[in-house]
């Protein structure tokens, strides 16, 4: 199965990542007596196999995870005051000049032929949204908006994966103790709860930066674009 690089960066590689604590109960469920060290295990031909073999589940865990992403994109984005395209124009957001918001308006109105409102507003918020969509297919993959975009998709998705890696890890913590009664186990458990736990716990700070990150770089770059006279 082929990844292109949006695709294994901003999708895949959440996914693997959030499926650490799989991977790592795995190894123990199945550990064999002359394995040395879950280093080797790794580099091991075992692995390869065993990775081989969920290819097409990780695929479609990570489509599970960008579903699950899509819920807090919502909440923070599209449910509030839309996406930082949208916001920064606001005649009320202090993160642009006055000129600069005037010139990316005046470029959409010239290259798009799309009026926006000068009142701030639902409808205001709508045509912008619509806007941006626009301008990210004028801008393409440009020069550093598409890395930034692979950027905002990288947590967006880990922190959908989070959601499903944390249970995980209570559980791996569970089995290490009363179970299998293996400490070095618990202790990598541990380890990842911690981490996907404060991640998660600043994902709103994480997505908004990433988020404002990626769009200020699209504008940018759109307000660069030599002008196109709209046909309408």
């Amino acid at each position: 199965m082929k990844f292109d690089k949006y695709e294994l960066y901003a999708r895949v590689a959440p996914g693997i990542l959030t499926l650490t604590p799989i991977f790592t109960i795995w190894y123990y469920l199945r550990m064999d007596q002359e394995m040395l060290s879950f280093g080797e295990y790794i580099f091991s031909i075992t692995f390869m196999k065993d990775l081989s073999l969920y290819t097409i589940g990780i695929y479609f865990y990570s489509h599970l995870i960008r579903v699950i992403s899509k819920y807090y994109e919502r909440q923070y984005f599209i449910g509030s005051d839309g996406f930082p395209t949208t916001y920064f124009i606001n005649n009320k957001d202090k993160t642009f000049s006055r000129q600069y918001k005037e010139r990316y308006i005046k470029k959409i109105e010239n290259d798009f032929g799309i009026q926006i409102p000068t009142k701030d507003g639902d409808e205001k918020r709508k045509i912008l949204s619509e806007a941006a969509k626009q301008v990210i297919l004028r801008v393409g993959k440009g020069d550093l908006v598409f890395s930034e975009n692979i950027v905002y998709g990288f947590f967006r998705n880990l922190i959908g994966g989070i959601v499903v890696a944390i249970p995980i890890c209570i559980m791996n913590i569970f089995i290490a103790y009363f179970v299998l009664n293996k400490i070095l186990l618990a202790y990598i458990s541990v380890t990842l709860l911690l981490v996907f736990s404060l991640i998660f716990a600043f994902k709103k700070r994480i997505l908004v930066l990433v988020a404002e990150t990626y769009a200020k770089q699209l504008i940018a770059e759109f307000l660069r674009l030599k002008d196109t006279k709209s046909g309408g």
